[in-house]
């Protein structure tokens, strides 16, 4: 015990480095995926770091130091090196099977009661739609199940809306319920969650939509089970003329969209055709024929005789 003390007291800054590091792995990977991915994070980082410091203690064969060529872990780091490192070694261990234990138990805690081969309900992460002028909206909240069911699957959906929200705007709270058949091919369905809509500017607004209940076959997939959906206000420049929709007859906004009196175009003034005169003709130039001038005759060269 004395001994252990001792070394502890030497050593205290070691292990609080190593405590921090794993305890900042734990932060991250919790905030990345909750406690169990934390937990794995951590057991990695711990069990990295007592590998590394196995490999540099001095075995029968001089270790990793003394295989690469040196004179081995004793005499690299003092001559108590060799006690220090079994010290780390075994306090590494500790808290290596320490974070298995508590990771084991996390998984289980996660998944409950359920087997790996069970079926998954899960939701999109988010949804955003515009928000529209009538007082009732439809908006269409997607579920997907992760393979075919043996047996009928129930699920059933309710909209959770925050107070302020609650105040300004109305939104369908009543549980939504669907069944997937059994034996059924289309994993994909869709549930409709009632919202009223308005032409006033109150900006964007948002509720979560969560999976409240499934049958025994299924189980909601972990971090995938609610929706957040945003309405988008589509009623910021009300004060300005807006475009119709594609395919309207009325086609593009006019003046009467505009608050304010209407402006009264002038008639366009019709243009006269203009008077095409004649071109007056030219008298056609007659052409003079060629003179043919007589081709003149050389007189023949008269042969002289021998």
């Amino acid at each position: 015990m004395k001994d252990l003390l001792e070394h502890l007291k030497n050593y205290w800054k070691v292990y609080m480095l190593f405590l921090v590091l794993t305890a900042l792995c734990f932060l991250i990977g919790w905030l990345i995926g909750g406690p169990s991915t934390g937990l794995a994070w951590a057991l990695t980082v711990d069990g990295s770091l007592m590998i590394l410091i196995i490999l540099l203690q001095q075995g029968r064969g001089g270790g990793l130091v003394g295989a690469l060529g040196g004179m081995g872990a004793q005499s690299a780091f003092g001559a108590r090196a060799g006690d220090a490192f079994t010290g780390i070694t075994v306090v590494l261990t500790v808290l290596w099977v320490l974070l298995a234990g508590f990771g084991g138990i996390t998984l289980r805690a996660d998944r409950g009661n359920s087997t790996f081969d069970q079926l998954e309900v899960r939701l999109l992460t988010a949804i955003s739609r515009w928000e529209g002028d009538d007082s009732s909206m439809k908006l269409l909240v997607p579920i997907h199940l992760s393979a075919t069911p043996s047996e009928d699957v129930e699920v059933s959906l309710r909209a959770s809306v925050p107070a302020s929200v609650q105040a300004l705007h109305r939104v369908d709270l009543k549980d939504k319920p669907f069944t997937f058949k059994a034996n059924t091919t289309d994993l994909r369905a869709t549930v409709e969650i009632e919202y009223d809509g308005g032409t006033i500017p109150d900006g964007d607004w948002s509720f979560t939509v969560q999976i409240v209940k499934t049958s025994e076959n299924a189980i909601r997939k972990l971090r995938e089970a609610s929706t957040l959906v945003t309405i988008m206000d589509d009623d910021v420049g009300t004060g300005l003329p807006e475009l119709n929709a594609p395919g309207d007859p009325a086609g593009d906004s006019t003046d009467k969209d505009v608050e304010g009196p209407a402006v009264k175009k002038e008639p366009a003034v019709k243009k006269e055709p203009a008077e095409k005169k004649p071109a007056a003709k030219k008298p056609a130039v007659k052409k003079k024929p060629a003179e043919k001038k007589p081709a003149e005759k050389k007189p023949a060269a008269k042969k002289s005789g021998d």
